[in-house]
């Protein structure tokens, strides 16, 4: 009865016209033939060749694979087998992987798995078990032991945890011939579309997706790809509706597990941050099962000036201390120790830690700093990349840049991680990303190096206590300090960031262009995310508009193929006050080339508030377009504002909204030289201190030195 429920499909054969036995009904279960096969069992009598035990057994086994987890707990009672069969313990233990029970699962013994050579089952529910549990080392082991061909469960097992360590080419190859040879399977094609996601396979990705649904219809196991694929394409809205269907599906079917992140990113990116706090609620009460969710909404509490975030970011830190690995990252012997004072010279090692060596803000700004500084390196740096970007990566662009090295860790494990950055033995570890996507927080709090920094990637305080020291600027920083924060504050005495662009990234060659269709009304934009766009800044654009008669607003809202983000912001901004009708919508560009040129489109920038611009702000002043922001009272709120001091521009930094409203009526009223002037903003900046990179690369190894020098004499003194 087993070797078949574990066969390949094209290893069966049903027999024909023959009498109903346990081969035909687990041959149909096996074939994914549910309705078949119960039909059969309500069809067979006590005189069949069927047994009471064989068929609760089938009953059980059905009930499983067609998810009616309740039903089949109460089957499972009725099995007339002992509790140390192996048996018995194999469906014991489907049922709690089914349910994800994993305080059940922790309190199995190793003798619960006695005999699972001899029975495979029970083998695979071991292998289930350990990946679950999140030990991904001995799970791989007991597959790589295994001695017979892999049975598709295997075979799911072995692609899902090379998933879990981001390696997820080799588990879209390892998957695919399963999915090949077992066509009818529909979770089986769902985690292969999903696997080609993860792998940014745009060769196979929509192709296999569509041919799946044109075999099973538009079913809910495909509507968490279909969302995925939206959300790369920049349709959020599309993916808003899939994760929403599935959510509804999710609260019919109690075995279902979705993609939080997946709903959570949609609604974000149609602008609707303010519904994270109450999109999955139970979710936020499971912060470790639900990091990305938590990290997520730690974002959120930042990008609103939240006086919770704090509390927070104690609670999830704290959480995430208690798990089973990252004691034995903390135990393993491995923690640098406190500087010494004997190593108190230079060179000394800099790890830059980040996940975002694509086309991203971080990628871009640390290029233009290693280019420009690089002829005078006082140290050795180091970049360590914590995710594998694939066909996307940018990682490449850094290879001709002397003195600096990269250390390639996106298909590790985070123990492999943790391992691969201390062995370089750093000095000093920077974290480029705090609590975005591609983070290494587990590593940081474990500590990779003597002094660890928060910079660049993250507009907060990352709460976590093993991170010394938080680096901004005068602007980012002032003096008295409202925002809550765990590292030391430390200020660079010029603006934490540089716009120069190298040669290898197109900005280096696009040229200020003048606007395209003159007219005598002013035009004013933000090409700032949705997700910025809070209520407070919708209201004060409408002053503006209203303030300035003909005046218009330039947004990016949306890609041709999804314009539901627009229709989501237009109903957000008719209840703020502003005339739509005086919004001139472009279309997100394809490339970096196409978005730049957009700024020809506008005359002036506005900032958003709370949550402001930086990299939008450098290429609005590189491309012609002055910006004006509104200081706030904390780094999310003060980005721009730095920028703007660092550029020489402290003229647009107003203090208050009706002084936002003021610049904005000045700038109109220069209309004429604005237009005419346009190459004036991009000069103006690279002319300053915001255009210098190497005066930033040295002010950076300056304060790098400092740090680690003030906590080897924190060490001596300590002795």
């Amino acid at each position: 009865m087993f070797s078949r429920l574990f066969s390949w499909p094209d290893e069966l054969q049903l027999p024909a016209d023959s009498d109903i036995d346990a081969s035909v009904v687990t041959t149909l279960i096996r074939l994914q033939r549910f309705r078949e096969a119960e039909a059969c069992l309500l069809s067979v009598h006590s005189s069949s060749l069927l047994s009471l035990q064989d068929r609760l057994i089938l009953l059980l086994t059905l009930r499983i694979h067609q998810k009616q987890l309740d039903v089949a707990t109460q089957v499972f009672s009725l099995l007339p087998v002992q509790k140390n069969d192996p048996i018995w313990r194999f469906y014991r233990t489907l049922i709690w992987i089914q349910r994800q029970d994993l305080q059940a699962l922790s309190n199995c013994a190793e003798e619960w798995w006695h005999q699972e050579d001899e029975f495979l089952p029970l083998f695979v529910t071991h292998v289930s078990f350990n990946a679950l549990l999140g030990r991904l080392q001995e799970a791989q082991l007991m597959i790589e032991q295994y001695k017979q061909p892999l049975c598709m469960e295997l075979v799911r097992l072995k692609s899902r945890i090379h998933t879990k360590l981001h390696q997820h080419q080799l588990a879209a190859e390892i998957l695919l011939p399963a999915a090949k040879r077992f066509p009818q399977h529909v979770e089986l094609q769902a985690e292969m579309a999903q696997c080609f996601i993860k792998a940014r396979s745009r060769e196979h990705t929509i192709p296999f997706l569509f041919e799946a649904m044109k075999r099973f219809g538009d079913i809910y196991q495909f509507w968490g790809a279909v969302a995925a694929i939206k959300m790369l394409k920049r349709e959020p809205a599309v993916a808003r509706r899939c994760n929403l269907r599935l959510n509804v599906e999710f609260s019919v079917k109690t075995w279902l597990r979705i993609d939080p992140i997946g709903l959570v990113a949609a609604y974000e990116h149609c602008g609707y941050t303010f519904w994270l706090q109450y999109l999955l609620p139970d979710i936020l009460e499971t912060p470790v099962e639900n990091s990305a969710v938590q990290q997520n909404y730690c974002l959120y509490l930042a990008s609103i000036e939240s006086d919770q975030l704090g509390k927070y970011l104690q609670r999830y830190t704290q959480k995430l201390t208690l798990l089973p690995y990252f004691s034995i990252h903390e135990n393993s012997g491995l923690i640098p120790s406190k500087a010494n004072h004997h190593s108190l010279k230079m060179p000394l090692t800099i790890a830059w830690v980040t996940g975002d060596l694509g086309h991203h803000p971080v990628s871009r700004f640390l290029l233009g700093f290693f280019s420009a500084g690089s002829a005078n390196f006082h140290h050795r740096h180091i970049i360590a990349n914590t995710k594998n970007l694939l066909s996307e990566s940018n990682a490449h662009r850094f290879d001709h840049i002397p003195g600096l090295s990269r250390l390639e860790l996106g298909d590790l494990s985070p123990n492999q991680k943790l391992a691969a950055i201390r062995d370089v033995q750093p000095h000093v570890a920077v974290d480029l990303s705090g609590w975005t996507d591609c983070n290494f927080p587990t590593g940081f709090l474990a500590r990779i190096a003597p002094v660890q920094i928060n910079y660049l990637g993250y507009f907060a305080s990352t709460g976590i206590p093993a991170m010394d020291a938080w680096l901004g600027d005068e602007q980012l920083f002032p003096p008295t300090m409202l925002e809550w924060h765990s590292e030391q504050i430390v200020r660079l005495k010029r603006c934490f960031i540089a716009w120069e662009p190298p040669d290898n990234l197109p900005e280096a060659h696009v040229d200020v262009t003048d606007p395209p269709i003159a007219s005598d009304c002013i035009r004013f934009g933000s090409f700032n995310h949705n997700r910025k766009l809070s209520d407070a800044t919708l209201r004060l654009w409408a002053r503006i508009l209203d303030a300035i008669p003909g005046s218009q607003l330039v947004l990016k809202a949306n890609n041709e193929f999804d314009s539901s983000p627009q229709i989501l912001l237009c109903r957000r901004m008719r209840r703020c006050g502003v005339d739509v009708e005086r919004v001139i919508w472009l279309p997100i560009t394809s490339t970096c080339d196409e978005h730049l040129a957009q700024y020809s489109q506008m005359d002036v920038a506005l900032d958003c508030f709370p949550n402001g611009g930086c990299t939008t702000t450098c290429e609005a002043l590189w491309m012609g377009v002055p910006v004006i922001t509104l200081t706030g009272k904390s780094y999310v709120s003060r980005m721009s504002t730095s920028v703007l001091h660092g550029a020489g521009l402290p003229a647009f930094c107003a203090a208050n909204e009706d002084e936002y409203l003021h610049i904005a009526l000045a700038q109109a009223e220069n209309l004429t030289w604005l237009r005419q002037n346009r190459g004036h903003w991009r000069r103006q900046l690279q002319q300053s201190e915001l255009g210098d990179a190497a005066d930033l690369m040295s002010h950076l190894e300056t304060s790098f030195f400092d740090l680690y020098r003030q906590a080897a004499e924190r060490s001596l003194t300590s002795v």
